[in-house]
């Protein structure tokens, strides 16, 4: 028996949790311990070894946690019976965003014309029997500018899978706009992504219509619309070192009365196309936002769960096999960061269905090949960034620095939160 590479400790006053990082499971320990003690099965008496060993903390000699998280993996994409499709229906944008990612990514403006190949693709998809149903997400530039194609586009996916529903990221200004209120209703939305920086003087300046009107008075028009309309919404603030102050006034005035439990904090970064340089550090950004989720109180009351959005289970589109990010051209991506920069694509949708298996072929055999193998937290991040390691110093993908700094503090809050409620954590006496 020996204790598993997975195993994360930390040590709380008098008491030591355990995290196992391969099933996700929180034990507490009701003494400190130390390092060397928690990895000798002598320091545990015989019903807190039996429930150590339960949980995977200690394993057998010849147990090989590497082909666990593997298959756990696997299995995970087992489960997956929707296929989604973001499309990235034109670079247009009638938006001026200053830390825009995509500027100089298309020399000129392109809309997507691959209809008949989509449909001849997701025939093979559909004959594949690999998924049951499947999803629509409109991106780009501003996908609300072309809503016929938006139609279009869903109306080709739904012939094959009926059950169709639709999301949607959008700048929000025209989405107030009867003809596109038309084409949201059509597409069965069932979300929109709407960004709000900020004031509406700081939002204007951040995200300025090319028309030089404001575009926060035309999103202002748009949440009302949509409420109306009983469209979803959510939204997120995209910070950095000149707005981060704005999330309060962004949670409290807009949050709370169109989508309260749907707001997403996402930091501005910089990449090959537009060298922004007034973004977060990691660490800068980590303690903005636990400070934000303890002072509103979102981590107890379940609103946005912070344990989740660092730790969970969930997979980007560069590490899930039912996500296809299309571009105008009929090119695949693994992140909507890369798409129209053809280095990164990974094939086209006139390939045909193969483009799948090779891909995810690839991703795992880039992971569980190299250094992230043998790291306790390969089972939560599989990997890290791809989009950093693609196109940033290889270090820039990991984040095994800000687990390290930020994990006791999530533990904590994830222990008050489901203690006593929760199948996963355990106490030993």
């Amino acid at each position: 028996m020996r204790v598993s590479q997975y195993l994360y400790n930390h040590t709380m006053i008098d008491k030591t949790l355990l995290y196992n990082t391969l099933n996700k499971s929180l034990l507490m320990v009701d003494r400190s311990l130390s390092r060397s003690q928690i990895e000798d099965p002598a320091s545990f008496s015989e019903s807190e070894l039996e429930t150590l060993y339960e949980f995977e903390c200690f394993v057998n000699d010849d147990y090989n946690e590497t082909e666990a998280a593997r298959q756990r993996l696997a299995g995970h994409w087992d489960k997956e019976k929707t296929v989604e499709f973001i499309i990235h229906v034109t670079n247009r944008c009638n938006c001026q965003c200053v830390y825009c990612y995509e500027t100089g990514i298309y020399r000129k403006p392109i809309m997507f014309d691959n209809l008949a190949i989509l449909d001849s693709f997701l025939c093979e998809c559909k004959l594949s029997s690999l998924y049951e149903n499947a999803s629509l997400s409109f991106h780009g530039g501003e996908p609300s500018l072309y809503p016929d194609i938006m139609v279009s586009l869903y109306n080709v996916i739904k012939k094959f899978y009926p059950r169709t529903q639709s999301t949607m990221v959008s700048n929000g200004v025209l989405l107030h706009t009867p003809k596109v209120l038309q084409a949201l209703q059509e597409v069965n939305l069932k979300k929109v992504l709407i960004t709000i920086d900020g004031h509406r003087d700081i939002h204007d300046k951040r995200r300025p219509l090319k028309t030089r009107g404001s575009s926060f008075d035309n999103i202002m028009h748009s949440l009302e619309a949509l409420r109306e309309a009983n469209i979803p919404i959510h939204i997120s603030i995209n910070i950095d070192k000149a707005n981060y102050r704005e999330i309060d006034y962004v949670y409290e005035e807009i949050i709370k009365k169109y989508a309260p439990k749907d707001f997403y904090i996402a930091k501005v970064c910089s990449g090959e196309q537009n060298h922004y340089t007034d973004c977060l550090s990691d660490s800068e950004y980590d303690e903005i936002i636990t400070d934000f989720y303890t002072r509103h109180n979102l981590v107890s009351n379940g609103n946005n769960d912070l344990y989740e959005e660092y730790f969970g289970t969930f997979l980007c589109s560069a590490k899930s096999k039912n996500v296809l990010i299309i571009d105008s051209f009929g090119d695949v991506y693994s992140c909507i960061s890369l798409t129209g920069d053809k280095r990164y694509t990974m094939g086209n949708i006139k390939d045909g269905f193969n483009l799948i298996k090779m891909r995810m072929e690839a991703y795992m055999s880039n992971v569980f090949s190299s250094s992230c193998r043998t790291c306790m937290y390969l089972p939560m991040c599989y990997g890290g960034c791809q989009l950093g390691k693609l196109t940033m110093e290889d270090n820039q993908g990991c984040p095994k620095k800000r687990f390290d700094k930020i994990l006791p503090r999530v533990l904590e809050w994830k222990l008050i939160k489901q203690l006593n409620s929760s199948p996963y954590i355990k106490i030993t006496e």
